[in-house]
């Protein structure tokens, strides 16, 4: 018999190791280590959890894309950095 859990977005993000941050600090975070030549830059986002082991914070987009990056704390990254990946929806950012 197959068992089937209907768990909301933030269940399975907790289950994931995630959290709700709080405030904009995050994506004030976000903001300053991408630069204004990013593509997300000036896109409406919304920081939706936050990782209780490191430093990966899950952004959502307003077209409905999820964003994992690996903050660097820094506003001077080298090339390619912060890492992101991009996830089309919440079940994408499960299988990750």
């Amino acid at each position: 018999m197959d068992i089937q859990y209907d768990l909301s977005a933030a269940e399975l993000l907790k289950i994931l190791g995630y959290t709700q941050p709080s405030g904009r600090a995050w994506l004030e975070e976000l903001k300053r280590e991408i630069g204004e030549n990013h593509p997300l830059w000036g896109k409406q986002l919304w920081a939706a959890a936050k990782s209780d082991t490191g430093d990966r914070v899950l952004y959502l987009t307003e077209e409905g894309d999820y964003y994992i990056f690996h903050l660097t704390y820094s506003e001077h990254n080298q090339e390619g950095f912060p890492v992101c990946q991009r996830f089309p929806g919440i079940e994408e950012v499960k299988e990750a």
